[in-house]
């Protein structure tokens, strides 16, 4: 992967040789272009291809950028990340965090004042880049992931036993936690104000609904494709790019747009099984024959998801458990692979989990009631949408928004008290 890294505050040793080693656990496998500077009192550095990163130092700001974005400035087009830079730093000055509501696209982000002592990290809208961090003796130590963060001195990781009780329940550790103590992950549309050893976490951007408005079916219909075309048109325009394609409604339509917004063959990318039932194949290659694409297709095989699995294990920075990731892995070895193939899959293979999980209740029941995220000695109690449990509910929540449910969620989900009509 790549991204970005650093601290704000002291460290005892060499720190060149901190935010080298720190660069190195997050691999490129590409081309890598590194921006790198260390001052005094901090370090900040960006790995990755050229079309992602980019740092600036304009005063007592310094920047470092990753991913692809876009300044809403009545433009929608991805602009050169030494071009967002600039953008940033410019806002920030004038209304501080603030500045990240006209920023958009897909992007990590270190913004560090040290006139002020303070480090703005941010992430994107929908939580394609990645940010984790922690506070230690009132240095503020940030980066891609886990393994980057671990390579700092300062940093001494320990196993949240909360954690772990949330990935065997969950097959996942929820955020904004992380399977290690003190350590954060930046969830979705959200950014951390790090001072004098504190963190201000403060969501800056949230989808909104407002169905007050009519609007003729017509018109939505319009707005629609016009919207998905500029997303399509400025992801193209950013990289050569194929889709991962699995006859859905989801990748056909992307496919589709995509042949259209770039007028030539594009690459289709599909992923099969040797297994009546299973196999969607043939909707794959209905869409690619539809849209005379370039298309390629696997067969997963049993040795390949053995060879996946230590694998994804190492990639991985904390336990992971879902099982659609084999598919990804293959997609990205081997750049064939259908995007959605998990996605209908995925609920059989939950549906076969489930049957593993009498073998995970004894520790659920005998788990300390500080672990336990859930009452587990009372049945669960019948939802009244759908004719799901409670605890089903909340699961969704956190599987569906990658944090634990709020109490607003919890009250909408919790069953009425109110006696039934007779």
């Amino acid at each position: 992967m790549s991204g970005i890294c650093g601290w704000l505050g002291a460290t005892d040793a060499d720190p060149r040789a901190v935010l080298d080693d720190m660069r190195r656990r997050m691999t490129w496998t590409g081309a890598a272009v590194d921006c790198v500077e260390i001052g005094d009192g901090f370090g900040l550095a960006a790995t990755g291809s050229a079309e992602t990163i980019g740092t600036l130092a304009l005063g007592p700001l310094r920047i470092a950028f990753h991913g692809h974005g876009l300044w809403r400035n009545g433009s929608a087009r991805v602009l050169p990340p030494t071009e967002i830079c600039a953008h940033i730093a410019t806002a920030y000055i004038e209304r501080g965090p603030d500045a990240l509501t006209a920023l958009a696209g897909d992007f990590a982000l270190a913004l560090l004042d040290l006139d002020k002592r303070q480090a703005l990290l941010a992430i994107d809208r929908m939580g394609v880049r990645n940010l984790v961090y922690r506070v230690e003796h009132e240095t503020v130590i940030f980066a891609a992931n886990l393994d980057a963060l671990a390579a700092h001195p300062l940093v001494a990781h320990r196993i949240d036993p909360q954690a772990l009780y949330n990935y065997v329940y969950f097959h996942m550790v929820p955020g904004p936690g992380t399977i290690f103590d003190e350590s954060r992950r930046l969830l979705a549309g959200h950014y951390a104000l790090l001072r004098e050893g504190k963190a201000d976490v403060t969501r800056y951007w949230q989808m909104r609904f407002d169905e007050s408005t009519a609007f003729d079916e017509r018109e939505l219909e319009d707005r629609f494709r016009s919207t998905l075309r500029a997303g399509v048109e400025a992801r193209a325009v950013a990289n050569a790019c194929g889709t991962f394609l699995s006859g859905g409604t989801d990748s056909s339509t992307v496919t589709g747009m995509l042949s259209e917004v770039t007028g030539v063959p594009v690459g289709t990318y599909s992923i099969g099984f040797d297994a009546s039932g299973y196999d969607e194949m043939d909707y794959a290659r209905i869409a690619a024959k539809h849209f005379r694409t370039e298309h390629h297709e696997y067969y997963v095989t049993p040795a390949d998801v053995m060879t996946a699995i230590p694998l994804l294990a190492a990639e991985y920075d904390q336990p992971f458990g879902n099982a659609s990731d084999l598919l990804l892995r293959q997609a990205r070895t081997r750049n064939r692979g259908g995007p959605h193939a998990g996605r209908r899959r995925r609920r059989r293979v939950v549906r076969r989990q489930r049957t593993l999980r009498p073998a995970v209740s004894p520790f659920a029941l005998r788990a300390p009631a500080r672990l336990a995220p859930h009452r587990h000695d009372r049945a669960p109690r019948a939802h009244p949408s759908g004719g799901k449990t409670f605890r089903s509910a909340q699961r969704q929540v956190i599987h569906r928004t990658g944090e634990p449910a709020d109490a607003r969620t919890l009250r909408v989900l919790q069953p009425s008290r109110a006696p039934r009509p007779r």
